[in-house]
């Protein structure tokens, strides 16, 4: 049951595809123990009745309290997606958690309720939590994956370095992300930039416990396949010089 009395829960979704990972991806926001999230889901235009059905039709199977929103733009750029969707997160609440879940990725169904905990309990206000990434057949595939955790506690200067911490892990407050956003000038690594960002405001709380689950397996809409790592890499790294 929906309970307006705790903070709103907003997860931000950007959506170029509509399949089988979608759907799977939208459940486990669905699913979620929390008791008032909010899916902010940004698509291409032509994908977004049928995102709204999906969504409709599954919160009532589910019996699910979660609000969805849907919105449908001709730019479909992931960056551009993202700050659609946070701008309404911002502009919503003065005071609520933000989160990210990308259509490759899933999340335990106490993803939210933990991050809510952890974040109110602390004196910071983000964190992230452990992360299984499925590298060989994709998390759908019950084989053997050859899959990695990634976790532990996070050393600012090697984050400066490398992109230790995935999105789909990782939530803040609303009110640390006051004036930052996705830089749209980025195809590549701007979740990186983004965090690094929330990074200089905050310091980070780190959740022992898995709870996301990234499919890293081949695909060749991926941006890592379609966009050059070594020119944005650079980029990220002289823009927080």
């Amino acid at each position: 049951m929906i309970n307006k009395d705790q903070v709103p829960f907003y997860v931000i979704m950007a959506a170029h595809r509509y399949d089988r990972k979608a759907h799977l991806a939208i459940n486990t926001v669905f699913n979620q123990s929390y008791g008032n999230v909010k899916l902010l889901l940004s698509c291409k235009l032509s994908l977004s009745r049928q995102f709204g059905t999906f969504c409709s039709r599954l919160k009532k199977m589910l019996g699910s309290d979660v609000d969805f929103y849907i919105h449908g733009d001709n730019d479909y750029g992931v960056s551009h997606l993202r700050n659609r969707s946070l701008l309404s997160a911002k502009n919503e609440s003065g005071h609520g958690f933000i989160a990210y879940l990308d259509i490759d990725n899933q999340w335990d169904k106490n993803y939210a309720s933990e991050m809510v905990n952890m974040i109110s309990n602390s004196q910071r206000q983000a964190a992230y939590c452990g992360q299984t990434i499925y590298s060989k057949y994709g998390y759908l595939d019950m084989r053997d994956n050859g899959s990695d955790r990634m976790m532990g506690p996070l050393n600012h200067e090697s984050f400066l370095e490398h992109n230790c911490i995935d999105i789909n892990a990782f939530c803040h407050t609303n009110e640390v992300a006051e004036g930052i956003w996705f830089d749209e000038s980025l195809k590549r690594l701007g979740d990186w930039d983004f965090i690094i960002g929330i990074s200089k405001r905050t310091k980070f709380w780190s959740i022992p416990i898995v709870m996301s689950h990234y499919d890293n397996s081949d695909s060749k809409d991926r941006i890592s396949n379609k966009e050059d790592f070594d020119l944005y890499y650079k980029k990220v790294r002289a823009k927080h010089a």
